[in-house]
Formats: C-alpha cells, structure tokens, sequence
C-alpha cells in the first residue's frame, strides 16, 4: 500500500480523536466479550496459501475482545478496538491460528447519510509463527431509506505481508455494495452484497481479478419469552489469475461456494449460545486449492 495512504487515513483518526478528546458532550462506551467453543473440520485448511490437508480434524476456539467509542457529537462518532481469535487443532497444530485485530473508525453524518473511514490492523500468525499482516484502509457511504430499505457502498485497499512468502505480498483493492431489506427490523431481514476485487501481487503469476455476491436470511424466531437468532447464508465466488506471457500454462481459474447456517440462543441478559454449519465447495484448475470441506462449530459467548 502506498505509505501515504497510511499516513494519512491514522492522521485524520488521530485528529478527530484528540478533537473527540476534549468535547464536554463526548459520552464513551466501552465493551468486553469473549467466547470459547468447538469446531470440526472436514479439511484442515488454509486458503491463503493453497495449502489443506485432506483430512478432518477438532478444534478448540477462543475469542476475547474490547469494542469503545465515543459519540462527542450528534453527527461525529468514534469507534475503536482490539479483538483475539485463536483456533487450536487437535492432531494438526501445524495449522493453528492466531488473529490480532486493532481497528479504529470515524463516522459523520451529513444530510442523512453516515459517511465513515476505518483503519484496520491484522497480525496473522500460523503454528505460532508470524505468518501474514494486512493494514486496510476503507472508505464507506451508507444510508437508511425509510424503515425498510438501507445501503451501503465502500471501497477498500490492503497491504497484505507474508512471512518467508514474499512472493505473495499484494496490494488489493475492492469495491462493495450492500443491500438490506428490512422485513421486520432486524427481527426479519433479506441482505445482497456484490463485491469486485482487483490484487496486485508480487508474483505476477497469483495477480487476480475476483467478484462475489453473498445472499443472507436472518429471522428472529419467538419462541415463548426466547427468542432464537436464525441465519442462514449462501456465498459465491470467481476469481480469475493471470499467466505471464511466456508461460505455457492456462491461466488458473477459481469457483468457490458456501453455504451456511447458524443459530443463536441467548442466555439471559449477556451470554449467548451458538451453532453453525458450513459447507465449501472450491473448484479450481489448480489441484492444491479444489477441495471442499464441511465445518460445524459450536461456542459460548458472553458480552458486557
């Protein structure tokens, strides 16, 4: 990513923050959740880099995380945070994952729109090795058009660094559009999103041109003074790599699909149960990346 990007997307947070910082209307929220949980996985995998083993294996999942923000205005926010994802195989610790997440975002509402920009920082680490950093940058616009349509368009560049894997480092920048029908609030809701994608790696041979569109269902089920959290999802995938001039080779083609469900039951005022179920289906012309996999997780989550 070009470092002006950077520098310039943390000084406009660091301003707004410290402007933040001294407005005697500001009120601050601060968040903690964690969760713990169990998954099985049908293809132990890792997607960046075309690597799976072929075979099933348990997991124990861990996530622990701090959201805060700041409203010093009626049409300024701030919103920052620090989130942990670990996930722990079995029989393949090769392939644990470790997830640090620092975000930072400012939001401003001007004739009726929220008009936002938010800096993310990931530090990837694989078998408790640095293993991949990405810094993205993402400029977004949105709206709510009565009580049952809301819109939202962003565009997004990241810097994606591989440990002893330079030859995968790019830049990658995409454009996205999301669409949420209100059915009932949040209660019942029908959601399109369309994504475009364009990264520049180092080596010419994995530069690539993607485009996706996810369809989600999410409906709140009554059930006495319960109510449980339905969501289900479908996801599909293109992507298209380009060949070298010289290179003899067809260019490698990617069709990727998944399908989702998940369920979500809350205990009392702070914990929640969850269950999901995911299938992938990944075709490609390149045999190391077409595999497909079954995932079910089970987790307990609480937030204060």
């Amino acid at each position: 990513m070009d470092t002006r990007w950077k520098i310039a997307a943390f000084w406009v947070l660091a301003v707004i923050a410290a402007q933040a910082s001294r407005a005697e209307t500001g009120r601050a929220d601060l968040d903690f959740s964690a969760g713990a949980g169990y998954q099985y996985d049908s293809n132990v995998n890792v997607a960046e880099i075309d690597a799976n083993t072929g075979e099933g294996d348990t997991a124990l999942l861990m996530d622990v995380g701090i959201d805060g923000s700041l409203r010093p205005g009626k049409r300024l926010s701030l919103d920052f945070g620090y989130a942990y994802s670990g996930t722990r195989y079995r029989q393949s610790p090769e392939f644990d994952l470790a997830i640090h997440h620092l975000r930072g975002a400012v939001s401003y509402r001007i004739a009726g729109f929220d008009a936002d920009l938010s800096v993310d920082r990931f530090a990837t680490y694989l078998d408790d090795e640095a293993f991949l950093d990405i810094t993205r940058v993402s400029p977004s616009l949105s709206r709510m058009f009565g009580d049952r349509l809301y819109l939202r368009g962003a565009f997004a560049r990241a810097e994606k660094s591989y440990q002893e894997r330079e030859e995968r480092d790019a830049l990658n920048e995409a454009y996205r559009a999301d669409a949420y029908f209100l059915l009932d609030g949040m209660q019942r809701y029908f959601a399109v999103a369309l994504e475009r994608d364009t990264e520049d790696a180092l080596s010419d041979t994995l530069d690539s041109d993607g485009i996706a569109t996810k369809l989600t269902y999410g409906h709140r089920v009554e059930a006495g003074s319960v109510g449980v959290d339905v969501k289900a999802h479908v996801r599909f995938e293109k992507r298209d790599y380009k060949t070298l001039p010289d290179a003899d080779e067809s260019p490698r083609r990617d069709d990727r699909r998944r399908v989702g469900l998940g369920v979500g039951l809350p205990l009392g005022g702070h914990f929640e149960i969850a269950g999901q179920a995911e299938y992938a289906d990944n075709a490609s012309t390149l045999d190391a990346a077409g595999y497909d996999e079954m995932v079910y997780t089970l987790s307990v989550g609480a937030e204060f």
